[in-house]
């Protein structure tokens, strides 16, 4: 009897106190990738081309070179953009975008720049100082600060620049394993 109880519970847990009207996309990947930066070091695949957004390896190391001064001076690579993720348009009003990104970081590279893209630049830049592999930006009612996005567009996307940490020498050539992006709707 404990044990229907308990199952009776947990069932109906997450529908006392949460907002369960909220939709999600799955995920989506981006169909097309491109230079978004016409200076710095640039990306292969791993089959030496250009033509996914998965398993990018930097073709020269970001480079972060200790100084007499105390300070590092660093090397810049070709921004990434990041568009066509084949979104279809969901039910509701837009509530939210969540973008995903693996990124073999090695210890020593963070985000410069990690923004939405319709066109131009959108919204806030999420850039962070986290050099951790995988990373979450935005979420379930985080809009980045815009209002006006056509997610179902072939032109939306999002920009994706690196840099090696101000902290510490480097000299890595960052993967990008996988970037994904979701829609949550009201």
């Amino acid at each position: 009897m404990l044990r229907f109880a308990l199952r009776a519970f947990l069932i109906a847990l997450p529908l006392r106190g949460v907002n369960t009207c909220m939709a999600w996309t799955r995920y989506y990947n981006p169909r097309a990738v491109a230079y978004y930066s016409e200076s710095g070091t640039g990306w292969v695949d791993t089959q030496g081309g250009f033509s996914t957004y998965r398993n990018l390896i930097m073709v020269d190391g970001l480079v972060g070179t200790a100084t007499s001064g105390g300070g590092i001076i660093t090397s810049d690579a070709r921004a990434l953009l990041l568009t066509d993720f084949g979104i279809p348009q969901a039910a509701g009003t837009l509530g939210g975008i969540e973008v995903v990104t693996e990124i073999e970081r090695n210890g020593r590279v963070i985000d410069q720049t990690l923004q939405l893209y319709q066109g131009e630049l959108i919204g806030e830049n999420r850039a962070r100082d986290s050099v951790t592999n995988l990373q979450i930006y935005g979420g379930s009612t985080d809009l980045w600060g815009t209002t006006d996005v056509n997610y179902t567009a072939t032109d939306f996307g999002i920009v994706l620049d690196l840099r090696p940490s101000a902290l510490l020498p480097s000299n890595e050539r960052p993967i990008i394993r996988d970037i994904r992006l979701r829609i949550y709707s009201a």
